[in-house]
């Protein structure tokens, strides 16, 4: 506490108690202020959770949808292939995996589930991975695989919508690389790729055998589209 060296007068004893008065009515105001923005923060600490409620239950309605339309639009979708064999479908449990760790996205019109696509992490993949597939090197990197877009949808831009989105994605969180694989006859789905910046690394068996181009989109600054 800081000593005050005052004369023993009156007149200050006087200017004393008024500076004293002063202190005690700024420190009050002070404290009220501080406790109506505590008030003010909980408030809008309570509404964050509601809102975080909603959002989350919003989240898990879409992806129960996804899941119920994907298994319907899939057959729609392989009838219509010039050959149904380009489109290798992931495993019902995997795909149910990308709904719980947020890494499925898809197009909806209204209702309806006109498209969707998979980007997931390394973390995720592990032996499933390209880059460790291809032998490179997999911290950092990302799997774009599972498009797939109802017919009456196709010829509008959602492929490249979701190809731009995934690289926006992992470009915010330190991606160093995507990967992804297409069967060597689906020209129209490799021909996408190739225009976002996609390069061929190689074609080699996949999966059940079946051959696919591996394509890969280095995410550094030299590369990066203006």
């Amino acid at each position: 506490m800081a000593i005050l060296n005052v004369n023993p007068t009156r007149m200050e004893l006087s200017n004393l108690k008024r500076k004293l008065a002063t202190a005690r009515k700024g420190h009050k105001l002070l404290k009220d202020k501080r406790d109506e923005l505590m008030r003010q923060f909980l408030d809008l600490v309570r509404e964050n959770k509601t809102l975080r409620r909603e959002v989350e239950a919003g989240i898990e309605e879409a992806n129960r949808h996804m899941a119920v339309a994907r298994s319907v639009m899939q057959d729609e979708v392989l009838s219509t292939l010039a050959d149904p064999a380009w489109f290798f479908p992931s495993e019902e449990w995997e795909f149910d995996e990308w709904l719980l760790n947020r890494e499925a996205f898809g197009y909806f019109d209204g209702d309806m589930l006109a498209g969707y696509a998979a980007m997931a992490s390394w973390r995720t993949r592990g032996d499933r991975g390209y880059a460790r597939k291809l032998g490179e090197p997999e911290e950092n990197t990302y799997d774009f695989h599972d498009v797939l877009v109802l017919p009456r949808y196709r010829g509008r831009g959602m492929h490249t919508r979701f190809l731009n989105l995934f690289e926006e994605m992992a470009r915010s969180m330190g991606g160093r690389a995507i990967y992804a694989t297409v069967d060597p006859g689906n020209s129209a789905s490799w021909h996408n790729f190739e225009k976002a910046g996609y390069a061929l690394v190689c074609t080699r068996p996949a999966y059940d055998g079946r051959m696919r181009r591996y394509y890969k989109r280095t995410l550094d600054e030299q590369s990066g589209r203006p």
